[in-house]
């Protein structure tokens, strides 16, 4: 096989819109593996609510967390690469956040911090099965450094808001949107496409023989580096604009796709119009 490496995004990519992978792509992941295939993940969420995925697909390898900021080996506890937020920044970010009517969520070691439960941080721990500690005003709570602020709200006001930012404080900060709704804050540098070199190095592969899969602006610097990079039918079309590869949408098991035709050797410079028929 070409490909030594294959890193798909989970929302909205891996994952259907139930949640879920199908048995069929489970499979594929197996026989990938099993054929001398590294396959993992690369997402904006915390160690507790990608760990369930991970062990059911049974994927061992090491993961991309929180949109980058973190690499980990769950398996053996072993933290490849972590990054923080600057204090300062996260600071004056929560406390500009006040004048909004955001949800926000602080996620610090490995758990999140919140003012106050809505029914827009309820419906986002539901949706990745994690829980949070309500902690009350989150500026006066922090005194370290955390991994990252979400920002779930209008996303008509996030580039004010973000500009605002960087001026108050004088630097360029580093956001992301892993969904048209959430804004999130991550350290100086941290990113997929960062991350995913590093992990490639670490695991000593070409990042040539690595494709990366996704479908939102998130993902963009990850398919951007790797030797491959796919983006599904339902991306973002600024995602597809960069892809090598536009595959079907999570809905309809892309991913699947994606492996049938790295197990087969097929080229990806042409559509299949039923990837069940390979």
């Amino acid at each position: 096989m070409k490909y030594k490496l294959v890193v798909s995004d989970l929302d909205g990519t891996l994952l259907g819109n139930d949640g879920n992978v199908s048995a069929a792509t489970k499979e594929l992941i197996q026989s990938y593996q099993r054929q001398g295939g590294i396959f993992t993940v690369a997402t904006g969420r915390m160690e507790d609510a990608v760990k369930p995925h991970l062990n059911l697909l049974n994927v061992a390898g090491p993961a991309i967390l929180y949109n980058g900021a973190k690499i980990i080996d769950m398996d053996k506890n072993d933290i490849i690469f972590e990054a923080f937020l600057k204090y300062e920044v996260a600071k004056e970010a929560l406390k500009l956040l006040q004048d909004y009517e955001w949800d926000v969520l602080l996620y610090q070691n490995g758990k999140i911090y919140i003012k106050e439960m809505t029914p827009g941080i309820e419906k986002h721990l539901k949706k990745e099965d994690v829980e949070c500690e309500v902690v009350g005003d989150l500026h006066d709570f922090l005194q370290l450094a955390p991994t990252k602020i979400l920002i779930i709200g209008d996303n008509g006001k996030f580039d004010f808001f973000s500009q605002d930012l960087q001026n108050r404080m004088g630097i360029k900060i580093n956001f992301t949107q892993s969904e048209e709704t959430y804004l999130e804050i991550l350290p100086e540098g941290a990113s997929k496409g960062a991350a995913l070199k590093t992990l490639a190095d670490a695991l000593k592969i070409s990042i040539e023989d690595v494709i990366a899969i996704g479908d939102h602006l998130n993902d963009l610097s990850m398919i951007q580096v790797a030797g491959l990079g796919i983006a599904m039918e339902n991306a973002h079309p600024q995602l597809k604009d960069n892809a090598g590869f536009i595959t079907v949408s999570n809905e309809a098991e892309g991913v699947k796709e994606v492996l049938l035709r790295v197990l087969n050797d097929l080229d990806f410079s042409y559509n299949i119009p039923d990837a069940d028929a390979i």
